[in-house]
């Protein structure tokens, strides 16, 4: 059972976070991150040409988005979206090695789902 979960999972916070996936944006994080992107892909180094208060794997990962889906908020928030499904993954699989009782394995990520919403793209 805990495998064919998954799938039904995923589906279901993609329909519960879609509607919020593109309703606002962050400029002070979200900017932040996307500007310093773009000056990776300029050829610019982080921490050497410009100032970056983030781990640069954020930007890299993010400038190797924006390449495939093109320089736009909307690659960082597939970015995201890939993040989040992952981190479900990783909620479901720890809450099922904790219990094994189905209805406590859904707590955590009732939990997740809750808290979701409003940090979309973060």
């Amino acid at each position: 059972m805990p495998k064919k979960i998954i799938p039904i999972l995923w589906l279901a916070s993609l329909a519960y976070t879609l509607p919020v996936y593109n309703k606002y944006w962050a400029p002070f994080d979200e900017g932040i991150i996307a500007v310093a992107a773009q000056r990776l892909l300029a050829g610019e180094i982080p921490y050497k040409d410009f100032r970056f208060v983030y781990m640069p794997a954020t930007i890299y990962l993010l400038s190797f988005t924006n390449k495939i889906f093109g320089e736009s908020i909307i690659s960082g928030r597939i970015l995201t979206n890939f993040f989040y499904l992952l981190t479900i993954l990783f909620i479901f699989q720890i809450a099922l090695k904790i219990t094994s009782k189905f209805r406590m394995q859904l707590i955590p990520l009732l939990i997740f789902f809750a808290w979701s919403p409003s940090h979309v793209n973060f």
